[in-house]
């Protein structure tokens, strides 16, 4: 959807480019010119002179308005607690450090587990904990 947006943006920001171009052209093809008042010193302004205007500075905003459209990402709705806690789990889940089997703080955390889960007796935990700490 956002490639389809971007495409659309900038077809409309490269065909406003292209009005204002043609309008500055006529613009400058026509020459100075004056319309109304008293002291008019120059000659006269051609009919469609206001109609170049408007595609030069038309053609100004609707191309700022293509890049606007290609480029400016939607006001994202804000994130439920859920979501945010889930974002969490997941940077901790990627900033801890993998540790090997023999390393005492991973034997440690699943001496825990197993005793968490009523899998160890308590004296059991006790005594293979002070075998890991030992350094055994």
């Amino acid at each position: 959807m956002s490639q389809i947006r971007r495409v659309i943006g900038l077809l409309i920001a490269a065909l406003s480019f292209g009005a204002s171009l043609y309008g500055l052209f006529h613009l400058v093809r026509n020459g100075s010119c004056a319309s109304g008042g008293n002291y008019v010193s120059t000659r006269e302004c051609a009919p469609d002179t206001g109609k170049w205007f408007l595609f030069l500075f038309g053609g100004i905003l609707l191309g700022l308005l293509g890049i606007g459209v290609a480029f400016i990402k939607g006001i994202a709705p804000n994130p439920t607690m859920a979501e945010l806690e889930t974002e969490a789990r997941a940077r901790l889940a990627a900033n801890r450090t993998v540790r090997t089997p023999q390393d005492p703080i991973a034997r440690l955390e699943r001496l825990q587990a197993l005793r968490d889960a009523g899998t160890l007796s308590p004296a059991e935990f006790e005594r293979l904990k002070a075998e890991i700490l030992a350094g055994h």
